[in-house]
């Protein structure tokens, strides 16, 4: 009957839902935090958006002509597509120009030690609340 029907499909959602909310509170319990491979790769995420699906046409063709079993094409695509990326990320954070065409900031700006006052105030721990806003200039110690 449609009634049953309809139970179902709030059934259904209700449990993806909640698969959703559980494997976020799984990340938020376990997830190591901030580090260097976490802002390398938020770094990351904006030229990977920009590069990815040209990198995925482009690879596609090509191993087209190869005739391999989509067993093996579809996989060989998803590793020559992260090479890819992964390869024109770092071309693109070591060539000054390329930054700003790929959403990245200026490396004088966005990295400390190469603006002289330029210091990060440290990340707060969950639940904590603090300033991550670079200080330009800050107080000096009197000692």
């Amino acid at each position: 009957s449609e009634a049953l029907r309809m139970v179902q499909r709030v059934v259904y959602a209700t449990n993806q839902w909640t698969a959703i909310a559980a494997v976020l509170g799984f990340a938020r319990q376990w997830a190591p935090g901030d580090g260097p491979a976490r802002r390398y790769l938020t770094e990351a995420v904006f030229p990977f958006y920009i590069v990815h699906q040209t990198v995925i046409v482009v690879a596609a063709h090509g191993l087209q002509r190869w005739g391999l079993a989509p067993a093996v094409e579809g996989p060989l695509l998803v590793l020559v597509t992260i090479a890819a990326c992964f390869a024109s990320f770092e071309l693109v954070r070591r060539v000054r120009w390329l930054r700003p065409l790929f959403g990245l900031r200026s490396r004088l700006t966005d990295e400390p030690g190469l603006h002289p006052g330029y210091e990060r105030q440290p990340r707060a721990s969950m639940g904590q609340t603090a300033s991550t806003t670079p200080l330009l200039n800050p107080p000096r110690s009197t000692t």
